[in-house]
């Protein structure tokens, strides 16, 4: 395996109950309401498909508007600060000491725009550390699909994997949500599944490990069980691993 990537929302930062209350709070302004419960649907879905979803409930028209509501307000929260997924975020840092010895990249295959990356990478100290960072808002705008390219369709990890000059093969991908599980497998990359409280009820049926927490990982165990699940029989699912 030759690099690691990872998403960034639910993954290294603990961004979810913000993009809650920043959804809540455009809603509010039409006088509608949602609850955690409603938002768990969206977790992981481009912000341009959830505000199509949440408009649905004052009316579609409303789609874009409530898309620049929620981004406004999403980046006035993100100044007062968000706290890091503290296991993958140390597991980060022992990639960092150990990357010399084992020789793979490092990089950020993220949804989000680049500015909310930033602001991501600069809260946790890590702007300086990924051999690449790519945005899946504004940086496959030359791959064709109608559907749209954002996750979960996999172009992310195709370009990632491209950039890095990688087989999507060699790369190993963490994520934490289903549209981010499926943009990774469908791009052909070992997938690792790292629910957060957001996620915990998605279906990672289509990743190689699921694991509960990087808590307790070294990176040489870590690398044992990719090898150890590179090639399982899927129609198994993924390895559960504590």
């Amino acid at each position: 395996m030759k690099a690691i990537i990872f998403d960034c929302d639910g993954t290294l930062v603990d961004s979810e109950m913000l993009h809650y209350r920043a959804w809540a709070h455009a809603l509010k302004k039409h006088g509608c309401d949602i609850t955690l419960e409603d938002y768990y649907n969206c977790v992981g879905i481009p912000i341009d498909k959830a505000s199509h979803i949440f408009a649905k409930k004052i009316g579609e028209n409303y789609a874009e508007e409530l898309k620049k509501d929620k981004y406004e307000h999403f980046k006035s929260l993100l100044r007062e600060g968000i706290a890091p997924i503290e296991g993958t975020l140390a597991f980060l840092h022992k990639l960092l000491n150990e990357q010399k010895r084992l020789n793979y990249k490092l990089a950020i295959a993220s949804g989000a725009s680049h500015e909310e990356i930033s602001l991501y990478l600069r809260s946790l100290n890590i702007s300086d550390v990924f051999d690449l960072v790519l945005s899946g808002k504004e940086d496959l705008a030359h791959y064709n699909d109608p559907e749209g390219t954002n996750k979960p369709k996999p172009y992310i990890y195709l370009e990632a994997a491209k950039r890095l000059g990688i087989n999507p093969s060699d790369c190993i991908v963490i994520e934490d949500s289903y549209t981010g599980v499926m943009s990774s497998s469908k791009a052909g990359c070992f997938t690792v599944a790292v629910p957060n409280s957001f996620s915990l009820n998605h279906d990672f049926s289509g990743s190689h490990l699921l694991i509960s927490s990087f808590n307790t990982y070294s990176v040489d165990q870590f690398f044992k069980d990719v090898e150890a699940n590179r090639h399982p029989d899927r129609e198994q699912g993924p390895v559960h691993l504590v």
